[in-house]
C-alpha cells in the first residue's frame, strides 16, 4: 500500500441508456430527502424551454437525431410539484455544425435579456474536461427569469453543452426557495457531458 494515498479522479461507470444522465447522477436537494426518477429517453420531445432560445427546440434544424429524458424529484416534501430537468441531446452530422448551433443557442441565450423586457440573464457556472475516449466536453450555463407579470416571475436554470458532433441541452425550474446549488448544477452539467461520451 501506499504511504501517502491520494484521491484520482475517474470517469463513471458507464450506464444503460449509454450517454444519459441516470438518477445516482442528480443530488438530493434536502438532505435525507428525495429520489430521482428518469422517464426513458424518447425522440419525441416536449422540451419547451425559457422562451430566450429563439429555435423550435422540439424541431432544430440541421439536427440529425434529438431525443429527450426527464428527471424528476419525488418524496421531497419540501419541493415544488414537478421540480426537475429535462434533458435533450441533439446529434449533428459534423462536429462543425454542432459547433454553429452551440454558438447560435448560446448567443441568444445570454442576449435574451436585451430582446425581452420580460427576461433577466444572470451568468452560470461553466464546465470543460476529457471523457470516455478523450472526447472533450465543454458548457455554459445561465439563470434567467421570466416575468409573467408584474409581480410573478418563473425561474430556471439553463445549461448547453458541446461534445463532439452533439449538442446537449438541460433546463431545470426551481423556485425562489428551492434550487441546486451553484456546485450541485456544475456537478450536473460535468456529469452530462462525461455521460454523453460514453454514448
Amino acid at each position: 500500500c501506499p504511504s501517502s494515498p491520494s484521491p484520482t479522479e475517474t470517469l463513471p461507470l458507464p450506464t444503460e441508456p449509454a450517454g444519459w444522465l441516470v438518477e445516482a447522477d442528480l443530488p438530493r436537494i434536502t438532505p435525507g430527502s428525495g429520489r430521482w426518477a428518469a422517464t426513458p429517453p424518447t425522440t419525441a420531445l416536449t422540451v419547451f424551454g425559457t422562451q430566450c432560445e429563439t429555435v423550435d427546440l422540439k424541431d432544430v434544424p440541421g439536427a440529425s437525431g434529438s431525443s429527450q429524458r426527464t428527471l424528476v424529484l419525488a418524496d421531497d416534501p419540501v419541493a415544488p410539484q414537478g421540480f426537475g430537468v429535462d434533458q435533450v441531446v441533439y446529434t449533428f452530422p459534423s462536429r462543425q455544425t454542432a459547433r454553429d448551433f452551440y454558438r447560435d443557442l448560446n448567443t441568444s441565450l445570454s442576449g435574451c435579456a436585451e430582446r425581452m423586457s420580460t427576461a433577466t440573464v444572470a451568468a452560470g457556472p461553466k464546465v470543460s474536461g476529457d471523457g470516455a475516449g478523450a472526447i472533450s466536453y465543454t458548457g455554459v450555463s445561465y439563470e434567467i427569469t421570466q416575468k409573467t407579470n408584474a409581480t410573478d416571475s418563473v425561474p430556471f436554470r439553463v445549461a448547453v453543452l458541446r461534445v463532439d458532433t452533439k449538442v446537449v441541452y438541460l433546463v431545470a425550474n426551481p423556485s425562489a426557495d428551492f434550487d441546486f446549488a451553484t456546485a450541485q448544477w456544475r456537478a450536473v452539467m460535468a456529469r452530462a457531458g462525461l455521460r454523453a461520451t460514453q454514448g
